[in-house]
């Protein structure tokens, strides 16, 4: 990958993660590490020292299957903490798809 003139050799994860980080980036979001939270990344609406954050990011592989179970998990990660877990993947032409889970209260 090139930046600035700059050659940067990374992993497939790590370009995986710097293309989402850079979308989220791009559309004037601020984020941090979200490993605390059992994701890649936590997005906020501004300075995280100032907000709190919106949504916890997972990075995906591109037409990954998912479980049902890894689905609930994630789904239950995200009501247990009160965020709104994104599911991430880039494809093959550079595109970042996104796939937000909310878990919602049955009466």
């Amino acid at each position: 990958m090139f930046h600035d003139g700059w050659t940067i050799s990374m992993t497939g994860r790590e370009e995986l993660e710097y293309r989402i980080f850079s979308h989220f980036w791009e559309k004037g979001y601020f984020l941090t590490r979200g490993g605390k939270f059992g994701g890649d990344f936590l997005v906020y609406p501004g300075d995280p020292s100032r907000f709190h954050s919106f949504f916890i990011v997972v990075c995906l592989e591109h037409e990954r299957p998912l479980s049902a179970m890894e689905m609930i998990r994630m789904g239950r990660l995200g009501s247990n903490v009160k965020k709104t877990v994104v599911l991430c993947s880039v494809d093959s032409s550079n595109e970042v798809f996104t796939v937000s889970l909310e878990w919602s209260k049955m009466s």
